[in-house]
């Protein structure tokens, strides 16, 4: 159930409609403001937690891209970084292990799960997902969302369609 207020993205397009990039723009320009004015009170919290933590990764503005100055200064050791990676590597391994299977598709309807047809779908359908998680970056992109995860209680992802690829 998501409980999270809407922040007025438009509903996706029916399948085999392709919009116009310039439209597509302006929609997804619209959302990021939306977006920058929602996290705009939690900013300078992210930015005190990101100095002591990881002060290297995050960029809150444009303006802080490429400045290749001296940003540990208020580190007193590595023991906050440490901590961070150690929780993203425990978290990733025990949560999303690509050596394991870490979730399986399923119905709410108890009687119809165990009708053969429905859990042979099931079945076929949860390896194909695993497929296409596998065949994508997400086994990349894992480790930095728990970091941004444990450290800053959030994480921000983008997923977007491939017209030639799943």
């Amino acid at each position: 159930r998501n409980t999270g207020r809407c922040l007025g993205r438009p509903a996706l397009q029916p399948a085999g409609v392709v919009m116009d990039p310039a439209d597509k723009r302006r929609q997804d320009d619209a959302l990021l403001a939306r977006l920058i004015q929602e996290r705009s009170a939690w900013d300078e919290h992210w930015k005190d937690l990101a100095d002591h933590f990881m002060p290297r990764s995050p960029r809150f503005n444009t303006g802080d891209r490429n400045k290749g100055g001296k940003k540990n200064g208020k580190l007193l050791n590595s023991t906050p970084a440490r901590a961070a990676r150690t929780l993203s590597a425990g978290m990733f391994s025990s949560i999303t292990s690509p050596a394991r299977p870490w979730f399986q598709l399923g119905i709410e309807d108890s009687d119809l799960a165990k009708f053969q047809p429905v859990k042979e779908w099931l079945d076929d359908s949860t390896r194909r997902v695993r497929d296409i998680i596998a065949g994508s970056n997400a086994y990349k992109c894992f480790p930095a969302m728990f970091r941004d995860l444990g450290v800053f209680g959030t994480h921000a992802q983008h997923v977007d369609e491939d017209p030639t690829d799943v």
